[in-house]
């Protein structure tokens, strides 16, 4: 019996799948229970992917096994084959014409969907055939490139292989684990050099694009040497005309040089030229172009000779200027409204400790000691850090409150014991202990009296204002009601009681506190008091917007000042980046490591600076460190 070879292996794995197609759910997902994640996402691309080309069983070369057929040896109904990975890396291996083509067009989609799914570390053997493919056809491509405007087929489908090896591997560099083994493991340096060295031709175009995203992502795992020949590339690359080769080269060296302290030095070899079109780059309004040239002069200004080389150019005042510019980089403009004139807000008016009534007494009695205590505390005080009230007043206001009811057997907590239960009723509030000029004064700091008591249940009560006589305290009602109703209940039958017989036309007036409204002949009509008497009420609902004070203010002018504001791209975190942040820290290096002519420069842009760092909130910490220190302030 003759042994099959390996095209033959592989298509009756592929007719094995099919017939697997029309399983049910059931049996699917019992066999491909123990796959991992990676294969099962390949399993399913498999449906959606074309099946390899396959010859006809029927008129395949090679006779059937007899011994199966006897036996009636089937593959197992569940059975999907090897992975679409396996496959792939078996036709690359076969070198079949239309087994290879098939499989790199699979790769390319694999690699655009799987993602970061798609690790090399799983794959190495598949990896080696993509870089040796890319050797291999690379240096055909290079060997066979011409000027002619047309090309012959062979050369057509061999670049179109190479372009399919290098977008997956490319493709694939973008998972940093991906990107950290093909430097280290697949020495790619050398197919860089070779593919960033290509011809300028524009059917290479494409290909050297992939190279120099290659080169960016893997640029900072690659070993480099003293004269690295990717750096004299990318150095070459610079002053290149294609836009899309400079910005590569630009981004691939700064990740070379970055985290490379010893390496800054190297800079210094990039030609005078180079770096004169790079500064002049900052005048274009290409955001994409400005931000790689501000990244590579960011690396460029970290040493001291580099910076020395930049502002010996007739340009380093430009330079300057231009970074200066780019600090409001596409800011967006506005205007804030600021008033500038001080309110003096008083002291909280002071009460006298209240009076509870006997409903919340009543409520109190209820409590057993020391918590009737913080009951008490908690109805007749509020919390305020910058009150104080005596020790002494605060426990004889309590002693004279429940005294009455110690021989009906609610007995009082001792004074010391009271005391200290102050800061159990207000965390705030603690005992302390004052030197005067009459000796010391014992005082419970951090809360004040109430205007009306609260009840153990949260509610405040209500105070009637009402003076019999208008500018004397004493003469001012003491009732203090639950509700609002009950408030207007009591006015109106207390202080603004109808006509009898015996007073038949009483004269009604308002004498609530600070109220002057019907002067002292009053008002014969009941009614215009009691609507009056209604403006009096308080409603929680109803809140000032503004104080007097604020009002008076706010009409003021001359306390009105209008500043200007420039907002530059922030981060999530409200931190600036971009444009505008990469600006300032070239400036930063400049004036740091420039000398005394660095800081000459910044020197004479002090005003534009400290009108950026007025405008601009997000970046006024950098621009302030800068300002400071170039006019010779502190480091």
């Amino acid at each position: 019996m003759s042994i099959p070879n390996r095209r033959t292996i592989i298509s009756n794995s592929l007719t094995i799948s099919n017939i697997t197609s029309n399983l049910t759910t059931t049996s699917s997902s019992t066999t491909t229970s123990s796959r991992s994640p990676m294969e099962l996402r390949m399993f399913r691309m498999e449906e959606m992917l074309p099946s390899f080309p396959t010859s006809d069983p029927a008129n395949s070369p090679y006779p059937k096994c007899a011994r199966c057929s006897r036996r009636g040896l089937r593959p197992n109904p569940g059975h999907l084959g090897c992975s679409l990975m396996h496959r792939i890396t078996m036709s690359l291996k076969t070198e079949l014409e239309s087994d290879v083509e098939h499989s790199m067009k699979s790769l390319v989609r694999v690699s655009f969907e799987a993602g970061d799914e798609f690790l090399a570390v799983h794959w190495p053997s598949l990896c080696d055939l993509l870089f040796d493919i890319i050797r291999e056809e690379l240096q055909y491509v290079k060997d066979n490139v011409t000027d002619d405007r047309v090309d012959d087929a062979v050369f057509l489908k061999r670049l179109e292989r190479l372009n399919d090896a290098c977008l997956v591997v490319r493709n694939m560099t973008l998972q940093v684990d991906n990107a950290r083994r093909f430097a280290t493991v697949n020495t790619p340096k050398d197919i860089l050099v070779e593919g960033l060295t290509l011809p300028s031709h524009a059917s290479l175009a494409e290909v050297k694009s992939y190279f120099l995203d290659m080169a960016e992502v893997m640029a900072g795992f690659l070993p480099f040497s003293a004269n690295d020949p990717l750096l004299e590339v990318l150095t070459h690359g610079l002053e290149s005309s294609d836009r899309g080769t400079m910005l590569g080269a630009m981004r691939a060296m700064c990740r070379f040089i970055m985290s490379r302290d010893d390496y800054n030095n190297r800079m210094a070899d990039i030609p005078t030229m180079s770096i004169h079109r790079i500064t002049s780059i900052l005048m274009l309004e290409d955001e994409e172009l400005v931000s790689a040239c501000l990244d590579f002069l960011y690396q460029y200004t970290l040493h001291e000779d580099n910076i020395k080389a930049l502002l010996d150019l007739p340009e380093g005042y430009e330079l300057v200027r231009h970074l200066v510019r780019l600090l409001l980089f596409q800011g967006i403009t506005g205007e804030q409204l600021v008033y500038i004139k001080m309110v003096k807000k008083g002291q909280p008016p002071s009460y006298d400790i209240p009076h509870l009534p006997d409903a919340i007494v009543r409520e109190l009695l209820a409590f057993a000691e020391p918590e009737r205590a913080t009951q008490w505390m908690r109805c007749c005080f509020e919390e305020d850090p910058e009150a104080d009230i005596t020790q002494i007043a605060l426990w004889q206001a309590y002693q004279s409150r429940f005294n009455e009811y110690v021989s009906a057997g609610y007995p009082l907590l001792p004074a010391a014991e009271f005391i200290k239960n102050v800061s159990v009723a207000f965390q705030t509030a603690s005992a302390m202990v004052l030197p005067t000029a009459q000796g010391q004064r014992f005082i419970i700091k951090g809360i004040r009296a109430r205007e009306t008591p609260m009840s153990t249940k949260g509610l405040v009560h209500l105070a009637c204002k009402w003076f019999s006589t208008p500018g004397n305290a004493v003469s001012r009602c003491t009732a203090q009601l639950p509700t609002l109703r009950d408030l207007w209940a009591h006015i109106l039958a207390a202080h603004l009681p109808p006509a009898t017989e015996d007073n038949a036309a009483p004269i009604y007036s308002c004498k609530w506190a600070g109220c002057s409204r019907f002067g002292p002949h009053g008002e014969l009509d009941r009614r215009k008091v009691v609507a009056h008497i209604r403006t009096h009420m308080p409603d929680d609902k109803k809140r000032p917007v503004a104080s007097k004070e604020e009002i008076e203010m706010m009409e003021d002018p001359d306390a009105r000042v209008i500043i200007r504001r420039c907002q530059t791209v922030i981060d999530e975190r409200g931190e600036p980046c971009g444009i505008p942040l990469t600006s300032v820290l070239v400036l930063r290096n400049i004036r740091k490591r420039g000398g005394f002519k660095a800081k000459l420069l910044i020197d004479g842009w002090k005003n534009e600076l400290a009108e950026v760092m007025a405008v601009n909130k997000p970046l006024a910490i950098f621009v302030g460190d800068l300002v400071v220190g170039g006019l010779g302030g502190p480091e």
